[in-house]
C-alpha cells in the first residue's frame, strides 16, 4: 500500500482495518497526530472534533482536517482486543 495522499482542503474519515490483530476492536482511541516535519502532536488541531467508531473488524477514524502544505502526519490508534490486550498501529498522511 501507498501512503494516502490528501489535499489541506478535504476533510477525510480514514479507515484501519484491524484484522492483522483482531476481528473485534473495542475501545479505540486516536492516541495521537504527529506533524512529523515538528514532531509536534496536532491532534487538536487537525483531528478536533469526533470519536472512532467500530464495524466489525474496522475502526473509522474522526476527520482528518486542516493540514499544511507539504507536511506528513502520522496518525496513532489504539484498541483493545481478545484478553483485554492493548493494540496500536498507526498511519501516515502526506498533504498536498
Amino acid at each position: 500500500k501507498g501512503r494516502p495522499t490528501q489535499s489541506t482542503g478535504e476533510s477525510v474519515p480514514y479507515v484501519v482495518d484491524c484484522t492483522e490483530w483482531t476481528e473485534t476492536p473495542s475501545a479505540p482511541v486516536v492516541a495521537s497526530v504527529i506533524d512529523e516535519t515538528t514532531g509536534t502532536d496536532v491532534k487538536a488541531t487537525v483531528m478536533p472534533s469526533g470519536l472512532p467508531s467500530v464495524s466489525g473488524a474496522k475502526i473509522t477514524l474522526p476527520l482528518l482536517t486542516a493540514l499544511t502544505l507539504g507536511r506528513r502526519y502520522r496518525v496513532e490508534v489504539q484498541f483493545t482486543g481478545p484478553n483485554a490486550a492493548l493494540y496500536e498501529t498507526h498511519l501516515r498522511v502526506q498533504a498536498v
